[in-house]
C-alpha cells in the first residue's frame, strides 16, 4: 500500500466546496484517508478563500498473480478536483512503476507411476514463471522418504541413484525460454524427470521435484510422485496339430506348442496335458524359463492311443498354460479319433477230399480290429465245374436255388469268430490230367483295399485214367514200374561210376604201355662218354698207357719212364710255334655269323629228328593191343626237348663279360656220333663255305 497527500489552494475570494476524485486502469484499490471510502466516490471538502487542503488516499498495490501487475511498466492516475461554483476542473496526474517480483509455480500435479522391471519412463513436470518479469527457472530431484521428507545424504541435484534406481532431469533448457533469457512472466517450461527401474520383480520409490526461479533461489517449491515396479506376468499358448485324420491303435500323432512370455520380467512357465485314460500324452517339454517377450516354439506334444481302442472313439487332451507358481494363464484342446484298425486272422484252414471227389475247405476267421467289421466273400475255380460256398448263419447272399458263389456278413464285433466252406467238384471228364485251382477273396467292409486271398488246388485225372476206367495191372507191369522208378532214381550215379571205373582202367593201360615203350627206346640208346680234353691227355701220358686201360698204339711197354715236366719241355721244343693270334672280329659280325649258324643249325636238327622218325616208323614193332585203339593221323617224326634257346643280344651281353669260345654262342654239337642212326643226330658236316669258317 502507497499512502500519497496533494496539496491544493483556493485561489477565489469566496469559499468553494471542492469535490476530489481518483481515477486508474488495472486492478488496483485507492481509499481515502485510510478510510473504507475508495477513491472512486468523491471526496467533497469546503475551502476558503486563500486556503490550503491536503487530500490524502492510500493506493493499494494488487498481489502479483499470474505475473500481473508487470514490472517496469508505469501505471497512470489521475486526482481531479471540481469547484462547485463554476464546474471548472483540475486534475493531477502521475505514474506508478512496481518493481521486478520473481516467483515460481509448479502446474503438474503429484502422481504415482508404475514401470515394469528394469524400464524406464519420462514423467513430465511443467514449472511456470509466476514473477512479473522475465526470469529463468531451475529444477532438481532429490530421493524422499515416506513422509515426503529428503532422505539422509541427498541434496537436490540433476540427477541421482538410490537402492538400484537411477532417476534424472532432462531437457532443463525449456526452463530458459525460447531465447535463453528465462521465461516471460506467466510463461511456463517443461522439464523431464526420466526414472529407470533395477531388474527386479517388486520395488518403489518416493521422488521429489524441487524448482525455484532464478530471482528467488531461497523460494523454492516442490513436486513429489510415486514410481512402483509393476510385475505384469501372462503367456500366450499357440498349437498346430496333425491330429484331425483318424489315429490307428497304438499308433500317434503330435501337436506342436508354442509359448510366449508376454509379461514384463522373465518368468518360468509350466505345460500341462490332461487327457482322456486310454490317449497318452509325451511332452519333449514341460516347464519352460523364457524372458520378457520370448517365444519358445517346438514344444512336441505326442498323444498315442494306448490298445486297441473301439474304432470312431472320440478323444480330447487339454493343454494348459500354467506360471510356475500354479496360476492358469490359458488353456487349449486338441481333439482327435481314432480310426478303425482292420485286421482277420484265419485260424483254421482245413482242405480235405472226399471218395467222391469233392474238395471242401473250411475258413474260420476272427476280427481283430477294434470296431464291427464285416467280410465280403467270393469265389471262383479256373475249370469247368461245379462248386460254392457254404455261409455263416446271417450272412446274406444272391441266389437261392443253386450254391452262392459270393456272400457278406456284417457287424461281426471284434474278437468273435465266425466259419464258412468253400467246395468244388474235380472234373471227370477231361481228356487230360490236370490242376483245379480254388481261389477265395475275403474283402474287408470297413476297408475294402484290404484283402485276403487264399487258393487250394487239386489234381485230377483225365477221364481214361481214372480207376473205374483203368484196368489193374499185371505182375510183370508192376515189376516194369518198379524198374522203371529204380532206374530213374539211380541211373545217374550207375552211369558216373562205370565212366569211373572205364577211364581208370584206360588210364592204367596207357601209362603201362607208355613205360614199355620208354625202356625199348632207351635200351636202343648208345652210351655217351665224356668227351676228353686236353688236360686228360696230358694225364694219361702222366699215368702211363698201362694206367688208361686203352691199348696205345707204338707204345713200347719196356719203354723208360720220363719225368712229366721234362716230357713236357721236349714236346714243347719240338712243337711249331703257335701262329700269331688273329684279331677278334668285331661284335656286329659276330651276332650275323651266329645268326646264320643257328639257321643252318635248326636245318640240321630238323632233319635229324625226321631220320630219326623214319626209322621209329620202319623198324618199331606194333603191339597186338594196338588193334583196338582208334586209327589217328600219323606224326612224320617225333622231337626231342632240348634246352631252351638263348636270344643273340644276351648271348651278346654274356660275350662281353668274359672270354668265350664258339660254343658259348649257341651251337651244341656231340663229341660223337652214335651208332644207332635212328636216336642219334646227324653228324656235323665241315662246311666248305669260307663265310662260315669261323676261327673264334
Amino acid at each position: 500500500m502507497i499512502s500519497l497527500q496533494f496539496n491544493i489552494t483556493n485561489n477565489a475570494n469566496i469559499n468553494d466546496d471542492v469535490s476530489f476524485m481518483l481515477t486508474w486502469t488495472g486492478a488496483w484499490n485507492a481509499l481515502w484517508n485510510s478510510s473504507q471510502l475508495p477513491c472512486t466516490t468523491p471526496l467533497d471538502l469546503t475551502m476558503s478563500p486563500g486556503a490550503l487542503e491536503w487530500p490524502h488516499f492510500d493506493i493499494h498495490v494488487p498481489m502479483i498473480i499470474n505475473g500481473s501487475p508487470l514490472a517496469g511498466v508505469r501505471h497512470a492516475f489521475t486526482l481531479s478536483a471540481t469547484s462547485s461554483i463554476d464546474g471548472v476542473s483540475v486534475n493531477y496526474s502521475f505514474t506508478l512503476e512496481l518493481d521486478a517480483v520473481h516467483g515460481l509455480a509448479i502446474d503438474s500435479e503429484y502422481a504415482r507411476l508404475n514401470l515394469d522391471p528394469g524400464e524406464k519412463l519420462r514423467h513430465p513436470v511443467t514449472m511456470r514463471n509466476i514473477g512479473n518479469a522475465p526470469m529463468g527457472l531451475a529444477a532438481r530431484v532429490v530421493p524422499l522418504d515416506a513422509d515426503g521428507e529428503m532422505l539422509l545424504g541427498f541434496s537436490p541435484e540433476l540427477s541421482f541413484q538410490y537402492d538400484g534406481w537411477m532417476v534424472g532431469v532432462f531437457e532443463v533448457y525449456r526452463l530458459n525460454g525460447g531465447g535463453g533469457n528465462g521465461l516471460q512472466p506467466n510463461e511456463s517450461g517443461t522439464v523431464q524427470i526420466e526414472v529407470q527401474a533395477p531388474a527386479q520383480t517388486s520395488g518403489g520409490i518416493h521422488i521429489g521435484v524441487i524448482g525455484w526461479s532464478g530471482g528467488a533461489p531461497l523460494d523454492s517449491k516442490m513436486l513429489d510422485f510415486n514410481v512402483d515396479i509393476e510385475l505384469r506376468r501372462g503367456g500366450l499358448l499357440e498349437m498346430e496339430t496333425d491330429c484331425w485324420e483318424d489315429v490307428l491303435p497304438n499308433r500317434t500323432c503330435t501337436t506342436e506348442i508354442s509359448v510366449t512370455n508376454t509379461g514384463n520380467f522373465a518368468d518360468s512357465f509350466e505345460i500341462v496335458v490332461e487327457s482322456n485314460p486310454w490317449l497318452r500324452t509325451y511332452l519333449s517339454r514341460s516347464v519352460l524359463v523364457l524372458q520378457e517377450g520370448e517365444r519358445q516354439d517346438s514344444v512336441i506334444l505326442t498323444l498315442q492311443v494306448d490298445g486297441m481302442v473301439a474304432a470312431f472313439s472320440h478323444g480330447t487332451a487339454t493343454v494348459t498354460l500354467r506360471l510356475q507358481d500354479g496360476a492358469e494363464l490359458e488353456s487349449q484342446q486338441v481333439e482327435m479319433r481314432v480310426g478303425a484298425y482292420v485286421d482277420w486272422d484265419l485260424n483254421a484252414v482245413e482242405a480235405s477230399t472226399d471218395s467222391r471227389d469233392n474238395v471242401s475247405v473250411a475258413f474260420t476267421l476272427r476280427n481283430l480290429g477294434n470296431g464291427d467289421d464285416g467280410l465280403q466273400v467270393s469265389m471262383h475255380v479256373d475249370v469247368n465245374s461245379v462248386y460254392g460256398l457254404i455261409p455263416p448263419p446271417g450272412a446274406t447272399y444272391g441266389s437261392s436255388e443253386s450254391a452262392p458263389r459270393y456272400f457278406e456278413v456284417q457287424n461281426v464285433p471284434p474278437g468273435v469268430n465266425f466259419t464258412f466252406r468253400a467246395w468244388m467238384l474235380l472234373p471227370t471228364d477231361m481228356e487230360a490230367n490236370g490242376t483245379a485251382n480254388m481261389r477265395v477273396e475275403m474283402q474287408s467292409v470297413l476297408a475294402p483295399d484290404i484283402v485276403f486271398i487264399n487258393e487250394t488246388q487239386s489234381e485230377f485225372l483225365a477221364e481214361q485214367y481214372r480207376p473205374e476206367n483203368v484196368e489193374e495191372d499185371s505182375a510183370w507191369q508192376r515189376f516194369e514200374i518198379v524198374a522203371s522208378i529204380i532206374w530213374n532214381t539211380f541211373s545217374g550215379l550207375a552211369i558216373t561210376i562205370i565212366v569211373c571205373l572205364v577211364g581208370a582202367f584206360g588210364l592204367h593201360r596207357a601209362f603201362s604201355y607208355r613205360k614199355q615203350k620208354d625202356e625199348e627206346w632207351l635200351a636202343k640208346q648208345p652210351k655217351v662218354e665224356d668227351s676228353e680234353k686236353p688236360e686228360d691227355w696230358l694225364g694219361k701220358f702222366t699215368k702211363g698207357a698201362s694206367d688208361t686201360g686203352q691199348a696205345v698204339v707204338g707204345a713200347v711197354v719196356e719203354a723208360p719212364k720220363v719225368a712229366a715236366r721234362v716230357f713236357t719241355d721236349l714236346f714243347t721244343s719240338k712243337s711249331k710255334k703257335r701262329a700269331e693270334e688273329r684279331e677278334r672280329p668285331s661284335e656286329d659280325l659276330l651276332d650275323a655269323a651266329n645268326v646264320v649258324l643257328e639257321h643252318h643249325e635248326g636245318e640240321r636238327e630238323l632233319e635229324r629228328l625226321d631220320d630219326m622218325a623214319d626209322g621209329l616208323l620202319d623198324r618199331g614193332d606194333k603191339h597186338p593191343a594196338n588193334i583196338a585203339l582208334p586209327p589217328s593221323e600219323q606224326v612224320a617224326g617225333r622231337t626231342v626237348r632240348k634246352p631252351k634257346r638263348v636270344p643273340a643280344t644276351k648271348r651278346k651281353t654274356a660275350s662281353k663279360g668274359k672270354a668265350t669260345t664258339a660254343v658259348a654262342v649257341g651251337i651244341e654239337t656231340p663229341d660223337t656220333e652214335p651208332e644207332d642212326s635212328q636216336a642219334a643226330s646227324t653228324p656235323v658236316r665241315k662246311d666248305d663255305d669260307d663265310d662260315l669258317d669261323l676261327d673264334l
